[in-house]
């Protein structure tokens, strides 16, 4: 008999229906010749936090017959961006996006890379088009990269407040402080011609899941970019092959490239989407550019759990699991009821999600918009320690039955493991 289909509701966002490949290949540091020389991991480390997608050399997987997005566009732009950087960093500049991305180049070397920009133009990509720069104006992305590692290295080190980022428009990068910062670390940035600074008054810190610090925590509540739109994290993973670390959140709360703060501390971007990626079309995406903890928070967000691994399959039907709910701001306990859809757990919600899995909230109790990516993990004997189940999609039918996307399947797609350190 075939299962009827009830009430679904996506606990946050819009879906985005695009797909890509996870980083698959670790890349060894090497410095660069010249005085502009620069590591291979630092570059990598600064085209993250730069919103750059993929890795020098992989492709996009895209389903057959889906028609390009504006957004699948502009995520293929960026990539190809992020190549001309890696193989020219001292050559060119971050481009300015606003519209056709104009790339600064050396002048003496506009002749070298017209030919990377007119490949990039060839391949029905958004046209990137080139900006000869004299000596005294050139800034390379090799020069401000440079600078963005100074900075976030002397940001690991000081007890305060500080908000960073590469502005493109004016080839410089935007610091800000609070003020009490000590004399000497203002000294050390204004060494450098490339950051400029402003000061903003200390920041009240709320605590717990509305305001993290890092590494951020699973079943936290950032904002995205400043629009109070909020949407709750969920596991640290770890890629096997480049043992790059990354942090889940629901896929229909993200388009690519999604920035996510607690307040104006940046914790990541959305670079990848398992939804149309068959056979696993998952509600989960992924997060980059920021340090991740492996534990979650637990109760009201007053503690939290080690996560020490990942059970296959949800568990034991009949068990009593729990949700760490980042909006509603508590634990939840449930009844696992596995799944109950087809054999691979998929179900047309709006948008066809596979393996779903249910648990049914004790007490009648239901989630809020914005808890979607919430942690569902199960009990051990240590309170401070748990296992990885999956993340919250939406409810189904009944607002107390809540639906979550296995872990393990998400973990299988992308070789990766639940970090546990």
């Amino acid at each position: 008999m075939a299962l009827r289909m009830g009430k679904f509701v996506a606990l946050a966002g819009v879906l985005a229906l695009m797909s890509a490949p996870i980083a698959g290949f670790a890349l060894e540091p090497s410095p660069r010749e010249g005085k502009d020389s620069i590591t291979t991991d630092d570059l990598e480390f600064c085209l993250d936090a730069s919103s750059f997608f993929r890795d020098k050399g992989k492709t996009e997987v895209r389903s057959g017959g889906l028609t390009d997005s504006l957004e699948e566009k502009q995520r293929s732009t960026m990539s190809e961006l992020a190549d001309l950087y890696r193989e020219y960093p001292k050559e060119v500049g971050f481009a300015q996006t606003d519209g056709i991305p104009v790339v600064p180049v050396a002048a003496k070397e506009l002749q070298t890379i017209s030919s990377s920009i007119q490949k990039v133009n060839g391949e029905e990509n958004t046209p990137i088009e080139m900006k000869a720069q004299d000596k005294s104006e050139f800034v390379s992305v090799s020069q401000l990269c440079q600078s963005f590692i100074k900075v976030h290295k002397i940001a690991n080190k000081v007890d305060k407040y500080m908000f960073y980022i590469i502005n493109p428009e004016t080839q410089r990068l935007d610091v800000e402080v609070e003020n009490g910062v000590p004399n000497e670390v203002v000294r050390e940035l204004e060494t450098d011609r490339l950051v400029s600074i402003a000061y903003t008054e200390p920041l009240t810190l709320l605590g717990g899941r509305l305001d993290d610090t890092s590494p951020y925590r699973g079943g936290g509540l950032p904002q995205k970019g400043t629009s109070g739109y909020r949407c709750s994290l969920g596991y640290k993973i770890q890629n096997i092959d480049s043992g790059k670390n990354f942090m889940t959140m629901a896929a229909h709360c993200n388009n690519l490239g999604d920035k996510w703060y607690y307040g104006k501390k940046y914790i990541g971007y959305a670079i990848t989407q398992y939804m149309v990626q068959p056979p696993t079309k998952l509600d989960i995406a992924l997060l980059t550019g920021a340090n991740y903890s492996p534990t979650i928070f637990r109760g009201s967000g007053g503690s939290t759990a080690r996560v020490i691994g990942s059970l296959p399959g949800g568990g034991t039907v009949g068990a009593s699991i729990g949700v760490s709910a980042g909006k509603s701001n508590k634990e939840f306990t449930g009844t696992y009821k596995g799944n109950q859809f087809t054999p691979t757990g998929c179900a047309n919600l709006g948008a066809t999600y596979c393996n779903l899995r249910a648990v049914v909230l004790a007490n009648n109790a239901t989630l809020q918009t914005s808890d979607s990516g919430s942690p569902v993990f199960a009990y051990t004997s240590n309170p401070g320690q748990v296992y990885a189940l999956g993340t919250v999609t939406g409810y189904y039918y009944n607002y107390n039955k809540i639906l979550y996307t296995d872990i393990e399947a998400l973990l299988h797609a992308t070789h990766s493991r639940v970090a546990t350190s």
